[in-house]
């Protein structure tokens, strides 16, 4: 009986020091030949199909730089516009024209007796107008921004 005692201790020691494997072979070396972790995998980032190569590829941020201060035109049935090169210069009903930075988020056109103002923010031209530097005409500008 003493025996049977101390091979059951033996077979339960045996048993606890073994390490627990969580994952198969095959998941191990799907994981390994990816580059991803049971993180990753798991949540989405990474596939266990692909590999380390095709995976850090897809990871890679994109190149473009995102610029609010890209060439852009301004029209209305009287005025037409166009401004560029980081908003250093501009033309004003096919005639050049004067760029004025009143802060970061302000600019205006001057030229041909019309002032044209825009403001922008983090994404680009917000809104913009024009008014006349003699007389009461004025208007909003339809923009696009390239």
């Amino acid at each position: 009986m003493m025996k049977v005692q101390l091979a059951m201790i033996a077979l339960l020691f045996t048993a606890a020091a073994t390490p627990a494997q969580a994952i198969s072979a095959h998941y191990r070396a799907q994981l390994e030949r990816s580059g991803c972790t049971q993180v990753s995998d798991g949540d989405g980032s990474c596939d266990i199909t692909k590999t380390k190569a095709e995976n850090a590829a897809q990871r890679e941020p994109a190149t473009t730089v995102h610029d609010p201060m890209r060439a852009a035109s301004f029209s209305s049935a009287t005025v037409n516009a166009s401004i560029s090169n980081g908003f250093f210069s501009a033309t004003l009903n096919g005639k050049k024209a004067t760029v004025k930075r009143l802060n970061a988020a302000f600019y205006e056109i001057h030229g041909q007796d019309v002032v044209i103002s825009f403001s922008l923010d983090e994404n680009g031209i917000t809104e913009a107008s024009w008014n006349k530097t003699r007389g009461h005409d004025h208007g909003f500008l339809q923009v696009r921004q390239k």
